[in-house]
């Protein structure tokens, strides 16, 4: 199900505009998940554009098709959507991928932890959707755009207590490969599980690491495109040290001496313990080191914008938008929004905030996709952004 909006005039976008973009800041509110003190934007630092856009159609890293051949950017402003977060995750497969492609990714779909890490290698070493699931019963929408992908291989994201033993056996008939799944006892070791199948097993010295906080889902989801370009994976952590299997993992991924470790959220998302963990790390008894960027913001809609300035310049004209308030449409995005290498940015419940305004301003985007309905991104949202838009 796909929705091309229409323009109104420029007069009713204007009012629109106004009334939906908040004047400041401060009317945004703070966010307990990722508040913090304001960093400097590492804006075209080193490694910001690394990593050139994908050509569409062209193999990914695991040796098949990309998106579609048959993918051109739509132009305006469109919505992906379904009547739930199912079907809605069926309708971005459906907008970007054709049969044949390298993977499909199966995640929960009422649970977030488990989805966080796969947006990366979904968008460019194995490429495929994201498609959710209920733990015990597929949705009978997700089995038939099984039927019509044909993937290569299926992926199953967390263990049998997230997606049963039945959904494994039920998906197992729409692919000739396999079906391996990439889980740990909590959702730390399925990230790092997700991060060794897909980077420390094809090679070493990845261009960067990102870091985020795995007990809420803003910062990683937004994180998941800057991470793909920058050829890396995301790991999670709790707020205050990172767990022994991603120090691990940290070590097996060998990172590069002009490698970059990004943390994704203030220091109420990870410690400022965390972060002088990396940095002596990289420098041995330094205070600092410009290996070691923090991309945060006041809330998660200003991470979500800084996360954007780190490659400004770089990003492909297209933004994809997402509700900063829930998850599954925003994580059935992140591989098609890593493979465009196009931004993931977020709106709140009734309007679009400054910092996400300015990143779209900047971007100058010719083509904005809205993951979700109504219901998430609201229709008022939905005609402001086409202020945006940049043919």
């Amino acid at each position: 199900m796909r929705t091309r909006l229409q323009r109104f005039s420029s007069i009713s976008v204007l009012f629109l505009t106004i009334v939906l973009i908040a004047p400041t800041a401060a009317a945004v509110g703070s966010d307990s998940l990722s508040d913090a003190d304001s960093h400097e934007t590492n804006n075209g630092g080193p490694g910001a554009c690394a990593v050139a856009p994908p050509v569409i159609g062209a193999p990914s890293a695991g040796g098949g098709a990309g998106l579609s051949p048959l993918w051109l950017p739509p132009g305006g402003v469109v919505r992906l959507a379904g009547p739930d977060r199912f079907a809605t995750s069926v309708a971005i497969s459906q907008e970007f991928y054709a049969p044949g492609v390298d993977a499909v990714y199966i995640a929960r779909g009422d649970a977030f932890p488990d989805g966080l890490a796969a947006g990366p290698p979904a968008g460019r070493e194995v490429a495929g959707p994201i498609l959710l699931t209920e733990k015990d019963a597929l949705p009978v929408e997700v089995a038939d755009e099984l039927a019509r992908l044909q993937p290569k291989q299926i992926f199953i994201l967390g263990g049998s207590a997230v997606v049963s033993e039945s959904i494994a056996w039920q998906i197992s008939v729409y692919t000739t490969g396999s079906v391996t799944r990439l889980a740990g006892l909590n959702r730390y070791e399925t990230a790092a599980s997700v991060s060794s199948r897909f980077y420390s097993s094809i090679y070493n010295g990845n261009y960067a690491v990102c870091i985020a906080r795995g007990d809420a889902f803003p910062d990683a989801l937004a994180g998941g495109p800057l991470c793909s370009t920058q050829r890396g994976p995301i790991l999670l952590t709790p707020s205050d040290a990172l767990p022994e299997v991603v120090t691990h993992e940290i070590d097996s991924l060998q990172l590069t001496s002009t490698g970059t470790f990004y943390i994704l959220g203030g220091e109420a998302a990870i410690s400022p313990a965390i972060e002088q963990w990396l940095v002596n790390y990289v420098n041995p008894g330094a205070d600092h080191d410009p290996r070691v960027v923090r991309l945060s913001g006041e809330d998660r809609f200003e991470t979500a914008a800084e996360i954007y300035m780190r490659r400004a310049g770089c990003w492909a004209k297209v933004a994809f938008i997402a509700t900063g308030r829930n998850f599954p449409d925003a994580l059935a995005g992140g591989a098609p929004s890593a493979r465009l290498d196009a931004p993931i940015l977020l709106v709140d419940t009734t309007h679009i905030p400054p910092s996400t305004a300015a990143a779209l301003t900047d971007l100058k985007p010719a083509t904005i996709y809205i993951l979700g309905g109504e219901n998430t991104v609201s229709t008022q949202i939905a005609d402001a952004l086409q202020t945006f838009i940049v043919p």
